[in-house]
């Protein structure tokens, strides 16, 4: 037989098709407030069907009652110059009109200043010339955000030379390497952690005891003080515990990333911005409320694309054949965009409807943390618990919950931070009541004889948490809290 003659042959696959309005659900799902807002508004810009339903007015009344109820402000008459409230100009310290949404702002944004623009601003005055200026300020764009330097002054040089096809003189790099080292915060620019605890104890030098010692530990015996080798320490300086002790305290002081609090000013001022999705409330005495706070708002069918409102090629009984097209092309078009602004209408119903559905899932599952709001009382859940509740898949679980927020009386949270697993502890422990009582359990340890992760395991065991040392390591890990060894101190 012809290896290459035509065979009929059978297989059964797996596969699933999603159709285009399944799929434009689930994107509509994932998006945040701020997200949906600007879907909406692209929506009915793109759709001539569609259109925000205008608030309802009260009737004006009579002009008496009119002017007796006058009460505009200056601002207000400025506002009622501009057609929309997008073309009203407002400065950082001004809200938008009133038509704008205020939760969408952040207040603090335009006064976050980043490490770069601090140090180029204290770099005007620094009486460099341009060259140097110009290398300076290459110097300080290329720090981290601890603020330690990426390149040293050779590659400096090196990246100038092919940014600007000329060779900087050795003493240009230097004099601008070392006015970016010598400006604030103290221990910038530094190239490692010594490097930068020694630049802030150089800011200010002094002739007592404790700075001449711990400058000397820092220089000299760098590696026994990072291993908190304490006791070789102690041999190789020949002091006694209470003059090393008062060495140590000067020297923990010192800041090792001094870059980072810029960057977490910027970091704490986009949270700030933050607009939650949920409410939840304590009413009385365990009871909870809960609120929906991304509401859409009411869309409708403009009114010249209502059912009805289509042109009716049979009333004209002569006319040509372009004009029945054109008429028949324009019925299409009022019947597609009608149907397309329907489907986003119910789109956005069943959205909120899914919102609630899941949030109520998480409210009742997580009941003891909304009452108290103690993270510790978080009891294990994953997207299968939520999805049992709700009947929804766990694709529709994921999206629901990714980039929203619930704000509390104790805060705003992150729906996908209330997602936990079992500790692995053998109950029915969680992950976050476990790290709760492990972090307390070492933020009350006696630093000079800290706990090791045998002792924690027994503590922990004496509260009722049966657990590994495998796993009290593997959490201590995940904190970022070093071991036994390297938590101790004088």
């Amino acid at each position: 037989m012809n290896k290459n003659s035509l065979r009929l042959t059978a297989s059964q696959k797996q596969q699933l098709k999603l159709n285009p309005m399944q799929v434009q659900f689930g994107r509509m799902l994932e998006l945040t407030g701020r997200e949906l807002e600007e879907e909406i508004r692209r929506t009915v810009d793109e759709n001539p069907a569609l259109e925000i339903k205008p608030a309802e007015h009260a009737d004006d009344g009579d002009v008496s009652d009119a002017q007796d109820s006058f009460d505009e402000s200056s601002e207000d008459l400025q506002r009622a110059d501009y057609g929309s409230a997008e073309d009203i100009p407002f400065s950082g310290t001004e809200n938008r009109a009133r038509g704008a949404s205020l939760l969408w702002e952040s207040t603090h944004s335009d006064t976050a200043l980043s490490l770069y623009d601090f140090l180029s601003s204290q770099l005007a005055f620094a009486g460099l010339s341009d060259d140097e200026n110009k290398i300076a300020l290459y110097i300080a764009g290329n720090l981290d955000d601890s603020g330690y330097a990426t390149r040293l002054p050779v590659e400096v040089a090196e990246d100038m030379l092919l940014a600007t096809g000329s060779q900087p003189s050795k003493a240009e790099v230097q004099n601008a390497w070392n006015t970016v080292r010598s400006l604030d915060p103290a221990g910038v620019c530094a190239v490692d952690l010594r490097d930068c605890l020694l630049l802030q104890l150089d800011r200010n030098p002094s002739e007592s005891d404790e700075y001449k010692l711990a400058r000397n530990v820092i220089s000299q015996y760098f590696d026994l003080f990072s291993g908190r080798n304490f006791d070789q320490l102690r041999s190789a300086l020949g002091v006694d515990e209470d003059t090393l002790g008062r060495a140590m305290e000067m020297i923990t002081r010192l800041n090792p990333k001094p870059g980072l609090q810029y960057n977490q000013l910027i970091t704490e001022d986009a949270a700030s911005a933050i607009v939650p999705d949920f409410m939840v409330e304590v009413i009385g005495s365990g009871t909870l409320r809960l609120t929906l706070l991304s509401t859409v708002p009411e869309l409708e069918i403009e009114k010249t694309f209502e059912e009805g409102a289509e042109l009716k090629h049979d009333s004209v009984t002569e006319e040509s054949v372009s004009v029945r097209r054109a008429r028949r092309d324009a019925v299409l078009f009022l019947r597609r965009k009608r149907d397309e602004a329907r489907a986003f209408i119910g789109l956005m119903k069943i959205r909120q409807e899914t919102l609630w559905r899941v949030m109520s899932a998480i409210v009742e599952l997580q009941r003891e943390f909304f009452l108290t709001d103690d993270k510790s009382r978080l009891t294990p859940m994953v997207l299968r618990d939520v999805a049992s509740v709700t009947g929804d898949d766990l694709s529709v679980i994921s999206r629901a919950t990714s980039g929203k927020y619930v704000m509390t009386a104790g805060g705003v949270y992150s729906l996908k931070s209330l997602f936990n697993e079992a500790a692995g502890t053998g109950d029915n422990t969680s992950a976050h009541k476990f790290v709760s009582i492990l972090k307390e359990l070492i933020a009350g340890e006696d630093k000079q004889h800290p706990l090791s992760d045998e002792k924690l395991t027994a503590l922990l065991r004496e509260r009722g948490v049966e657990a590994a040392r495998r796993t009290v390591a593997k959490y201590r890990e995940r904190l970022g809290i070093p071991g036994a060894k390297m938590r101790r101190q004088l």
